[in-house]
């Protein structure tokens, strides 16, 4: 038999009913739906700005060191001072040449003495040292010179006569001086021993001593000359203190000091 025929295709739906508008409705067209808002875009950060450190310098050239000075030429050959004559500062007196030089010990007065005069040094027989008195004349030539007589200027206090002043501003060293080993405090003779000088090549036996001297006052070693004392003569007192260099340097025979202007 013929097969059956197909069934036949389903009917469509029917439309949808057509909306009737609401009594109450406006008449105004329905607004357009807002468009929805764009979410706000991510925030680019950006990395911050690598600080770069300036480069390093260059490394310094090391400078070599400047060369040395050269060295000062030589002193010029010591030149003699024509006879009779002194260097320039020095006082002319008999046969020598007379300096005050700065304060020291006696001993300290010598060096300075010596060093005063390089080519001469060593005192006595042509060298510079502290004077070495050799008579009543050169004695009476220093005192008029360099001891400002009448001022009373090398002097202590002596309760014994009533002179209660004390001024040592003009106290100036000889270099005679004593040996130790001729008195010690109370003990020996302060009077012994009083042979020995600073500068060498002197043995004068002269001396000036003022009334009393030398006396080794209350005990203390004093052992050294100092000129211009009471009286104007000498006094013996201790070697340490610092008093007047009077250096000396016999009028010229020869070489002394070729940097020394002579006096004219």
């Amino acid at each position: 038999p013929p097969p059956p025929p197909p069934p036949p295709p389903p009917s469509p739906p029917p439309p949808p009913p057509a909306s009737q508008p609401s009594p109450n409705a406006s008449c105004a067209p329905l607004p357009s739906p807002a468009a929805p808002a764009r979410p706000p875009a991510a925030a680019v950060r950006t990395p911050p700005q690598q600080q770069l450190e300036p480069p390093p310098p260059p490394p310094r050239q090391q400078q070599p060191p400047p060369p040395p000075p050269p060295p000062p030429p030589p002193p010029p050959p010591s030149a003699p001072l024509p006879p009779g004559s002194c260097p320039r500062g020095w006082e002319r007196g008999g046969s020598k040449c007379y300096r005050l030089i700065g304060r020291a010990s006696q001993a300290g007065c010598q060096d300075m003495c010596a060093a005063a005069l390089p080519g001469a040094a060593g005192g006595g027989a042509g060298g510079a040292g502290l004077v070495c008195i050799e008579s009543r004349a050169e004695q009476d030539f220093l005192r008029t010179t360099f001891g400002r007589v009448g001022e009373g200027c090398c002097r202590w206090p002596d309760p014994f006569i009533g002179d209660f002043g004390s001024d040592q501003s003009c106290c100036t060293w000889s270099g005679l001086f004593q040996d130790p080993s001729a008195d010690s405090g109370f003990r020996g003779d302060a009077a012994a021993g009083w042979d020995l000088w600073r500068a060498g090549g002197c043995d004068s036996g002269f001396r000036a001593w003022s009334r009393g001297e030398p006396n080794q006052w209350g005990g203390l070693e004093e052992d050294c000359a100092l000129l211009f004392g009471p009286g104007e003569g000498w006094v013996d007192i201790g070697c340490g203190g610092e008093y007047r260099c009077l250096c000396e340097v016999a009028l010229a025979r020869g070489p002394l000091d070729a940097a020394a202007p002579l006096l004219r």
